[in-house]
């Protein structure tokens, strides 16, 4: 009987099957952001952002460590399994949920799904780019989200933080390193996402429509109004 012995090398030394694997895996993963980054458009690959925040004193140092994450989308984006992490078991519509975002970001089961998405794991922060492809910098900080998952759809009310970047980290075309000296001021964003929960899971694509003249974040009223203006006033 004819055997055969198969050994994996990596850099000149002996690896494990599983080692080898980790490794291939990684670097697909890698592969395909950095594709993914370069086939968008411009103005979206800067919409979004990652960073590590580190504040002293007055002072707030935004250090970036992805150029271009993805909110949207059950798949990956950050925004649905971001609340899949808190959302219990069985859970229905309607479903009121809240993220406050560096809690969120900080969580020890986000760090684990950065790791195996092969993102950095210091993450505890996302920046928004308001006017991509604009002259002008216009850079907010999302502090908080809350949605209203019912109906198959999920209004979003979004705190935004508007941040001041002081020096060349930061353009209206990328992201980069860079420090604010104070908080500016704060904003408030309606979004929605075609998608909900069902028995705690989620359901439907969870991706933001088209955008159109008409197609405005319908908020319903009583229930739905009444919570969102809730968390405004809290």
């Amino acid at each position: 009987m004819l055997s055969v012995e198969i050994r994996f090398l990596m850099q000149g030394k002996e690896v494990s099957v599983d080692s080898f694997v980790e490794v291939i895996v990684r670097e697909v993963r890698a592969s395909v952001r950095e594709e993914i980054t370069r086939t968008f458009p411009k103005n979206e690959q800067t919409m979004y952002g990652a960073f590590r925040k580190e504040k002293k004193g007055r002072t707030t140092r935004y250090k970036l460590v992805d150029k271009r994450i993805p909110l949207f989308g059950c798949q990956n984006g950050w925004i649905p399994w971001l609340v899949q992490m808190s959302t219990p078991k069985g859970q229905r519509e309607p479903y009121k949920w809240h993220l406050s975002m560096e809690e969120a970001l900080c969580r020890e089961e986000a760090r684990k799904y950065y790791a195996e998405q092969d993102y950095a794991t210091d993450v505890n922060a996302i920046l928004i780019n308001v006017k991509p492809g604009s002259k002008k910098l216009f850079i907010c900080e999302l502090v908080d989200i809350w949605g209203f998952s019912s109906d198959g759809w999920t209004p979003m009310l979004w705190h935004l933080q508007v941040l001041s970047p002081e020096g060349e980290g930061c353009t209206p075309d990328r992201f980069g390193d860079f420090s604010v000296n104070e908080e500016d001021d704060h904003l408030y964003e309606f979004l929605y996402a075609r998608g909900t929960f069902e028995n705690g899971k989620l359901k439907d694509k969870w991706i933001a429509p088209v955008s159109s003249p008409t197609n405005g974040t319908l908020i319903w009223y009583p229930e739905p109004w009444k919570y969102f203006m809730g968390c405004v006033r809290a």
